[in-house]
């Protein structure tokens, strides 16, 4: 008998995570007045955000806080320890 392979689990996501490690990045906070989300920007692209953020994947930085500030939001860079 030969065992069942499974399929890879390879979902973008985590694939980007992974690679997001080992690359320099940077941890975005913004507070929306009615919830608080984080972004994570990779070589000034953003990779990953909440789900609340999912439309700003692949803006470049500087559009992202031009965005921010136009609607009123707050931007904050996290400091990783």
């Amino acid at each position: 008998m030969t065992k069942r392979q499974q399929p890879k689990r390879n979902s973008s996501k985590s694939h980007v995570r992974m690679k997001a490690k080992k690359a320099r990045t940077k941890l975005f906070q913004i507070d929306l007045g009615h919830a608080v989300a984080g972004i994570l920007v990779l070589n000034g692209v953003v990779i990953d955000t909440a789900p609340i953020l999912k439309r700003l994947i692949g803006k470049k930085e500087p559009a992202i806080r031009n965005y921010v500030r136009k609607k009123k939001w707050k931007i904050t860079k996290v400091e990783r320890k």
